[in-house]
């Protein structure tokens, strides 16, 4: 387990104890010429050669890079609450051999339970011919949700993209329902509408929204998601509870410009 802080690298190595636990970076001003600057430290970890090394790599405060350039050959990138994986051979300078065995990958574990679920909350926005699907041809905005999945290297990567995707799937099914919410009420009471495009209108709501929210300073896109579906979720309220009363609907409509 390797864990970088600002100026140095902590090791837990169960099967080597007599590894040193901590390594200092050194500075470039007072690096000689026969070591490397940016990554040289003060105490190297020596690995067994000819045997397979799983690092698992995080950091204790922001984003640091791990690597081992010469005879390992590795660069991973630690983050903070997360733990990389990398699991190899060390390299050496000679061509490998026919006898040297393959780096065994380290398995993907699918949440199976969370792909069902955007599968089929796709499948209902597809059966009510929602707009907000990017106009694909039924069953693709799945399959290529699906390749990606299954194309992922990393289990941070299968995650981070998982969680990605649920999240803007969720910003799109409240858009749907917003949307068919909004045009209901217009027709049950068409003089709201009366001299306005109330389609473009509420799209172009949804486009500010998102545009207003991505100004935030310190928002993550995490975070620009969350605030999004919470506006939705208020205009949804707003228009179950009050009908062509609804804030938001004379809001979109320019009501309040007149």
């Amino acid at each position: 387990m390797v864990q970088k802080n600002p100026n140095r690298y902590e090791w837990k190595m169960p099967e080597a104890p007599s590894a040193p636990a901590e390594s200092l970076s050194i500075g470039n001003e007072t690096i000689s010429i026969s070591l490397l600057p940016v990554v040289e430290v003060d105490n190297r970890v020596v690995v067994p050669a000819n045997t397979h090394i799983h690092d698992l790599v995080t950091s204790a405060d922001v984003a640091h890079s791990w690597a081992v350039p010469s005879s390992y050959g590795v660069q991973v990138t630690g983050l903070p609450q997360n733990v990389d994986p990398y699991y190899g051979l060390p390299l050496f300078n000679e061509a490998p051999s026919d006898t040297t065995p393959s780096i065994p990958s380290v398995p993907i574990q699918k949440n199976f339970s969370e792909e069902s679920s955007i599968h089929n909350r796709i499948l209902r926005l597809e059966g009510e011919g929602s707009i907000f699907l990017l106009e694909k041809p039924i069953g693709d905005y799945w399959r290529e949700i699906k390749t990606a999945l299954d194309q992922a290297d990393f289990q941070r990567v299968y995650n981070g993209l998982l969680e990605c995707e649920n999240r803007d799937l969720e910003i799109r099914e409240q858009k749907h329902e917003c949307y068919c919410l909004f045009q209901r009420v217009l027709s049950e009471h068409p003089g709201l509408a009366e001299g306005r495009a109330p389609h473009e209108a509420l799209l172009d709501f949804f486009s500010n929204t998102r545009e207003e929210l991505e100004f935030e300073e310190g928002f993550s896109v995490a975070d620009t998601d969350r605030a999004e579906v919470a506006i939705y979720k208020k205009v949804i309220q707003d228009i179950r509870h009050n009908g062509p009363q609804s804030y938001y609907i004379k809001q979109i409509l320019g009501h309040f410009d007149e």
